[in-house]
């Protein structure tokens, strides 16, 4: 039976093997008294263990291997990182292990003390075709492992957020306003056109919003047209008048527009088309141009009640896209999309300005937003109310998303604390 060395490291750290008669590859008696902590980084797998064998005690390192071999193969033999190794704990006891200075290291193999059922078990998640690899089991899993780890993925997740946001705020040198209009333009492209939207933004400068920003037509002519939708011969009234003002504003600001091809449409409820979408946005930044400090400063309902009382231009009551004229529909801004831009734009965005200067009210005012606002609604989220895993505000839905994403669907059942308490038990 094959797997990876990792499913050692996770038995050793959680002494899931006999105890009983320990003995190393020479017959010594051997008890662990301290198994280490566990190392992520290079150098030995658990440093400063503690092991008694014989009648004598080591304190040291401990090097976990599937094969006794492996010692050679990485190079451990001549580097004296591993000098201090008191114990190499493997499966395959297939050679003889020295230090630097050529003296034997005492070695445990693990394949006899440890039991197959436990290895079936891992063995049974790995290979699982399920949606998720325990998706039978999950039931199984108490609340007071489940929840707390929720929480923590939550926190994971924003984390991750955090490191594009600051990738971010260094090339644009702390320029947080410009920050934020990528990420709110992503947030308007939802998942299909997020890209596109981003792409939008980093075109123009932040600077033409706040020139134009009393001027509605200049603003949607320059989104509309900066996105490639202006690109050809309009035939109402409205669309003339924007491909005018911008073939005027594209030579003074030498602006080079996107294709219209990477905007996508296909199988998309109309209100999520990305010329509705724009058409939204420019009545955001019509409105408002500076939006940072507004979302730093002000509550959650503030910030909800002013983008509700924004009107887009009355064009769009009965258009999804440019010249193709629809029935009357609600021009007011919905609830679960303000929620969206919430979750994908401005919780982000204040905990990664807290995190970046260390201000943790602004991390805990971030977290706060999320545990307010009502869980999401998407198939990722209906599965797992299915297995009985049910999120109650966005805080719990955006870790199931996490979850998801970056633990169930790589089979990282091992760094999971709900893969972890089946493996155990």
């Amino acid at each position: 039976m094959s797997f990876p060395e990792e499913l050692l490291h996770f038995i050793w750290r959680f002494r899931l093997y006999s105890h009983l008669n320990l003995e190393t590859s020479d017959g010594d008696p051997l008890r662990i008294l301290e198994i280490g902590l566990y190392n992520v980084n290079a150098g030995p797998d658990f440093e400063f263990a503690c092991v008694r064998i014989g009648d004598t005690l080591f304190y040291g390192h401990i090097e976990i291997h599937i094969n006794a071999k492996d010692w050679r193969k990485h190079g451990h033999a001549s580097d004296p990182a591993y000098n201090n190794t008191v114990l190499h704990v493997v499966w395959n006891n297939d050679f003889s292990v020295r230090r630097s200075d050529s003296t034997k290291i005492p070695t445990l193999c693990l394949q006899s003390y440890v039991e197959e059922e436990r290895l079936l078990k891992y063995q049974s998640l790995v290979q699982s075709l399920k949606w998720i690899p325990c998706e039978n089991q999950i039931h199984l899993v108490d609340d007071v492992v489940v929840y707390p780890w929720l929480s923590r993925l939550t926190i994971e997740r924003l984390e991750a957020k955090y490191e594009y946001i600051f990738k971010m705020v260094q090339e644009y040198k702390q320029d947080w306003e410009r920050v934020l209009g990528v990420i709110l333009g992503r947030a308007f492209g939802m998942q299909v056109n997020s890209n596109a939207f981003e792409k939008l933004m980093l075109t123009l400068d932040l600077a033409l919003f706040q020139k134009y920003q009393n001027d509605s037509v200049k603003m949607s002519s320059l989104l509309f047209g900066t996105a490639g939708f202006l690109n050809r011969d309009m035939k109402d009234d409205h669309s003339k008048v924007l491909r005018s003002e911008f073939e005027y504003l594209r030579k003074l600001h030498k602006i080079e527009p996107m294709r219209v091809e990477e905007w996508k449409f296909l199988r998309m409820r109309p209100y999520n088309f990305p010329t509705y979408r724009i058409a939204q946005l420019t009545t955001l930044l019509s409105n408002k141009s500076y939006w940072f400090e507004f979302i730093l400063k002000e509550d959650r309902e503030t910030i909800s009640t002013t983008i509700q009382s924004f009107n887009l231009n009355s064009y769009w009551k009965d258009h999804y896209r440019f010249e193709k004229q629809t029935k009357v529909h609600s021009l007011a801004w919905s609830k679960d999309f303000i929620s969206h831009l919430f979750i994908n734009c401005f919780v982000p965005i204040v905990f990664a300005y807290g995190k970046f200067y260390s201000v943790e009210k602004y991390m805990d005012k971030a977290m706060q937003w999320l545990e307010e606002i009502g869980t999401e609604s998407n198939s990722v989220i209906a599965r797992f109310k299915k297995m009985s895993l049910k999120a109650s505000t966005a805080a719990d839905s955006q870790a199931l998303l996490h979850l998801k994403k970056n633990y169930c669907d790589g089979k990282k059942c091992l760094q999971c604390a709900i893969g972890v308490s089946l493996l155990k038990h």
